[in-house]
């Protein structure tokens, strides 16, 4: 339920929410998809969002402000 809060927004949007509540090491990283992957971008640009290698998490997880935050987002290729 979380997650789909992270995925209708922004990369920058997210990376910004993740260092305003604390965490120092938050990196976006481009994925490039295929023309087949359009129906999906109409609903969400975020691919994935891992803490320390961790893709489930909840609002009760806890992670140190130095965890290792990474946003995978597409990169529409022209």
């Amino acid at each position: 339920m979380i997650m789909r809060f992270y995925l209708q927004k922004e990369p920058f949007e997210v990376k910004e929410l993740f260092e305003n509540i604390g965490f120092h090491n938050v990196t976006l990283l481009e994925e490039k998809y295929e023309k087949n992957y359009l129906i999906l971008l109409r609903i969400t640009k975020i691919h994935s969002i891992t803490i320390e290698n961790c893709k489930y998490f909840d609002k009760d997880s806890y992670f140190d402000s130095n965890s290792s935050v990474v946003i995978s987002y597409y990169l529409q290729e022209d």
